[in-house]
C-alpha cells in the first residue's frame, strides 16, 4: 500500500499510465477498506501519502470516512489522531528507494568527508534526480534520511558528511513549488506529533541543523523553513492545531534537552518557540 500510494502520484499523462493508475487506485482502496487495521501499521506516513492523492474521487470518499466516520473502516480505529501519533517503521520509509540509491546514500553518510561531497552529489543527481518525474523522489529521500539513516556517535563526532548537509542539498534541487513543499513537510513531519516516549531525537535533529547551519551561507533556506513552520502549525489540519503546536513544542524541548545545538545558539530555538506558543 505504501509503495502504490506513492506510485499513483507519478502515474499520469498517457492513457496507458492512466489505466495503470486506476488499477492501483482500486487495489489500494480495496486493501484500505477491507484491511484498514493492517494498513494502520504504516503509521503517520500513511496520512502524508493519502494527502497526496486526496483529490482522486475514491480517496476523497475514503478521507470522508477517516475524518467523519472512522469506525466504518474498523471498530478499533478511533480517528486520524490515532494514525498521526504512530511512528512509521523504517521498513516502510526504505521501500521507496532502490538498493542502489540506498547504497549510495549510506556511503555518503558513512564514508564521504564533509567538503568533498560535491562529485558524489552531482553523480546522484544525474542518475536519479534529473527528470521531471523525479521531483517527487525528494520527499522519499528526506524521509529515509531522517527515519532510517541514524549514524553512530562516532560518525556524528567525525568529519563525515552529516545528514543535514545532504538534506539541505536535496532542498536546493527542488524545481517545482509542489516538490519543495512536500520536501519540507517530509523534513518536519515527525515534529508535528512528536512524543519523546515514542519518537527518536534522530528523526527531528536534521531539520533544526539544516536551519542552523544554513543561517550564514544560505539564509534563504533558513527563512523558508521557518516560514513553512509558521504555516504548517495552523494549517496542517486545523482541528488538531493544538496537537501540532504541542508536537513542535515537544520537539524543541527535546532538542534542547539532548543539546543538539550549542547553548549560545538558542536564538533559533527561541524563535521557533515563539511560533509554537504564540503563533506568527
Amino acid at each position: 500500500v505504501y509503495t502504490y500510494l506513492r506510485l499513483i502520484v507519478d502515474h499520469h499523462g498517457t492513457a496507458q499510465l492512466q489505466a495503470l493508475r486506476q488499477k492501483e487506485v482500486d487495489f489500494c482502496i480495496s486493501l484500505l477498506r477491507e484491511r484498514f487495521m493492517e494498513c494502520l501499521m504504516i503509521g503517520r506516513d500513511l496520512v502524508r501519502l493519502l494527502q497526496n492523492v486526496a483529490r482522486i474521487p475514491e480517496f476523497e470518499l475514503l478521507w470522508k470516512d477517516i475524518i467523519h466516520n472512522p469506525q466504518a473502516l474498523s471498530p478499533q480505529f478511533t480517528g486520524i489522531l490515532q494514525l498521526l501519533q504512530s511512528r512509521t517503521s523504517r521498513k516502510f520509509l526504505a521501500c521507496r528507494l532502490t538498493p542502489d540509491m540506498e547504497t549510495k546514500l549510506l556511503f555518503m553518510t558513512s564514508r564521504v568527508r564533509f567538503g568533498q561531497q560535491k562529485r558524489y552529489q552531482d553523480w546522484f543527481q544525474r542518475q536519479y534526480l534529473s527528470t521531471p518525474d523525479s521531483q517527487s523522489l525528494r520527499c522519499d529521500l528526506i524521509r529515509y534520511i531522517c527515519g532510517v539513516v541514524h549514524p553512530s556517535n562516532e560518525v556524528l563526532s567525525s568529519d563525515i558528511l552529516p545528514r543535514w548537509a545532504i538534506i539541505g542539498w536535496l532542498l536546493t534541487t527542488c524545481t517545482s513549488n509542489v516538490a519543495a513543499s512536500n520536501a519540507k513537510l517530509a523534513l518536519f513531519y515527525d515534529w508535528l506529533f512528536f512524543s519523546p516516549d515514542k519518537d527518536s531525537i534522530m528523526n527531528i535533529e536534521p531539520a533544526i541543523l539544516v536551519m542552523h547551519h544554513s543561517m550564514k551561507p544560505h539564509p534563504a533556506i533558513t527563512a523558508t523553513l521557518l516560514d513553512f513552520m509558521c504555516r504548517i502549525i495552523p494549517n496542517f489540519y486545523p482541528p488538531l492545531e493544538g496537537h501540532v503546536r504541542q508536537g513542535v513544542f515537544s520537539s524543541l524541548n527535546h532538542i534542547v534537552e539532548k543539546r543538539v545545538l550549542a547553548c549560545k545558539k538558542y536564538w533559533l530555538y527561541l524563535r521557533l518557540l515563539g511560533i509554537c506558543l504564540l503563533g506568527s
